[in-house]
């Protein structure tokens, strides 16, 4: 769960006042970022954000019941019905043990993760992970609350954070698909700043491996880079090599533009015109 949402849950402001504090602060970070992106910039102040060392997205599955726009797994863009295993859930608990990562926030996330068919494994998995090794860590299921049957077999301790979307068009969605190097205002900016995806969600886990965020990851499967890191990385692996690669193709790296209908680029268009689910050519995790 974003980390704005934990101070919204918390505050004691009127909620039209959190509205107009929140709206106040995406405003006054899309005028700096122009200039807080820029090479010069970068060069002297560093990456304006930072990848987790603290939190994870697992996208258990691309799989989805509830194509939005401009979602930023594509899964209505390149739609699939691939899975992590099992296995691969395993192995990601033994790294985390065996380097002593006690998480702070695990989110499983799709796709919608309810339509993996060992969801609740998983679960068990986690909450094992958790119960043993790491008490503190807080587990989210990321839902879009379609699967109801599901839902309520899911333990009270991990939390359900329900968007309670009812259709493909959705107010809150960016464009995602219009990549910043198709615009002339992003070719000369440092993609190491990555967003505050970052820093909000934390970095990515996906039956390919691990990227500084889950949306890199989502990426990926469909450009076919196979730039993920096949091993938990270490604390002072900062990920650069990844940002430059996918904060390019991102949309999340622009300002905020709130769209409810699809929209692509020419990068874009390109590669979900190749991209042939099949065919994937990426090594698993």
């Amino acid at each position: 769960m974003p980390s704005f949402y934990n101070r919204y849950i918390k505050s004691k402001l009127p909620l039209k006042f959190q509205i107009i504090f929140t709206n106040l602060k995406i405003f006054l970070l899309d005028l700096m970022r122009p200039l807080r992106t820029s090479k010069l910039i970068t060069k002297i102040l560093g990456p304006q954000y930072r990848r987790s060392r603290k939190d994870i997205e697992i996208d258990i599955t691309y799989n989805c019941n509830l194509r939005c726009f401009n979602c930023n797994r594509s899964c209505r863009q390149a739609p699939t019905k691939k899975n992590m295993s099992l296995e691969q859930i395993e192995r990601f608990i033994k790294e985390s043990k065996d380097k002593n990562i006690k998480w702070r926030k695990i989110s499983l996330v799709g796709g919608e993760p309810c339509l993996h068919p060992n969801i609740l494994k998983i679960i068990d998995l986690v909450l094992d992970y958790k119960k043993k090794f790491s008490k503190q860590t807080k587990i989210y299921l990321v839902t879009n609350g379609l699967i109801k049957n599901i839902l309520k077999e899911v333990p009270k301790s991990i939390n359900i954070v329900n968007s309670e979307k009812q259709s493909s068009a959705q107010d809150g969605f960016e464009s995602f698909n219009v990549a910043p190097i198709d615009l002339k205002k992003y070719k000369n900016k440092d993609f190491k700043n990555g967003c505050k995806i970052l820093k909000d969600c934390g970095m990515g886990l996906n039956m390919y491996g691990y990227y500084p965020c889950a949306v890199a990851g989502g990426i990926d499967r469909i450009f076919g880079f196979n730039a993920a890191r096949k091993h938990l990385p270490e604390k002072n692996d900062q990920m650069f090599d990844q940002l430059n690669t996918f904060c390019k193709l991102c949309g999340h790296f622009k300002k905020h533009d709130i769209i409810n209908k699809e929209k692509k680029s020419i990068t874009w268009e390109k590669a979900y015109a190749q991209f042939q689910d099949e065919n994937e050519q990426l090594t698993k995790y």
